[in-house]
């Protein structure tokens, strides 16, 4: 079996990392239509010249680096030491990314920012670029074969927690909230969800996406905390931003230590909350 996938990946030039099976296990459709390394440039190229990379030269030269090392070579590994020496050029003696997070972090926003740019150009990408949560190594795949067609579609962007006390340990956790929040999120809607500042600043002369969207709808959760001597209430609503109004909003009353625990719980909530909300809706990732 091994052997007939090796010939196969060889005769039709699979691009390093594209499924060989749909869902469906259409296969001759699959087939029908390898990802070829030209499509996997062309498609690159497109991206890094969008609105949510233009002037992002690290998160540009880290997503090269990655797709290039995929193309180049798919049994490679994406280990932190080396992409922390050969994208952020760490000195090899003195580098410890334990001490220093900056592969982590730089990823964390690139997978921001890929959610972001597939949210606004689903309907013209045909290959997809991710990096799965936990990994480095990224994933370069066909998009869905539905993926523009006339169904409906959301994004749901996040703001940040807000902190409405001034002690700083309420704002610290009001942060790891927004991080635990972005992350949960993420995990329960795939790429519908997008950062809000940068889905905003895609779209050129505007404060907010069109209305007119065709069946694509936008979406804003936003939330702050507060604290009253033993209690912490989290408040968090969604806004529809296409018109304004707000379509959903829970209050969370907690009496507990401020832990990464309550940060835990408290993301979990609004995602289940969330997610019976748009239960009589079809969430399409994108």
């Amino acid at each position: 079996m091994e052997a007939i996938i090796s010939e196969h990946i060889i005769q039709h030039a699979l691009a390093p990392g594209a499924p060989l099976f749909t869902l469906d296990d259409e296969v001759p459709e699959v087939m029908e239509r390898p990802i070829k390394g030209a499509e996997v440039t062309a498609a690159l190229g497109r991206l890094l010249a969008s609105a949510p990379f233009a002037k992002a030269h690290r998160m540009r030269r880290l997503l090269r680096f990655l797709v290039e090392r995929r193309m180049a070579c798919p049994a490679q590994s994406f280990k932190e030491m080396i992409i922390g020496i050969e994208v952020f050029d760490r000195d090899p003696a003195r580098y410890d990314p334990a001490e220093d997070p900056i592969v982590r972090v730089q990823m964390g926003r690139l997978r921001k920012r890929l959610q972001t740019y597939y949210a606004m150009e689903s309907v013209h990408a045909d290959v997809i670029f991710s990096v799965p949560l936990g990994s480095f190594a990224p994933t370069i795949a066909r998009a869905g074969r539905h993926a523009g067609s006339g169904e409906a579609c959301y994004t749901i962007a996040i703001g940040p927690v807000q902190s409405i006390a001034t002690d700083p340990s309420a704002r610290y956790f009001s942060l790891g909230l927004s991080e635990e929040l972005c992350d949960r999120m993420y995990q329960q809607f795939g790429s519908s969800v997008v950062q809000h500042d940068t889905f905003v600043q895609s779209i050129p002369g505007t404060g907010a996406p069109h209305a007119a969207s065709g069946p694509r709808r936008h979406y804003r959760i936003e939330g702050s905390v507060r604290f009253e001597n033993d209690l912490m209430r989290a408040s968090f609503r969604l806004l529809d931003l296409c018109n304004g109004s707000i379509t959903w909003s829970r209050q969370f009353d907690r009496q507990a230590a401020c832990t990464v625990l309550l940060q835990e719980q408290l993301a979990l909530a609004v995602c289940c909350e969330l997610q019976a909300h748009f239960s009589g809706d079809r969430l399409r990732t994108v």
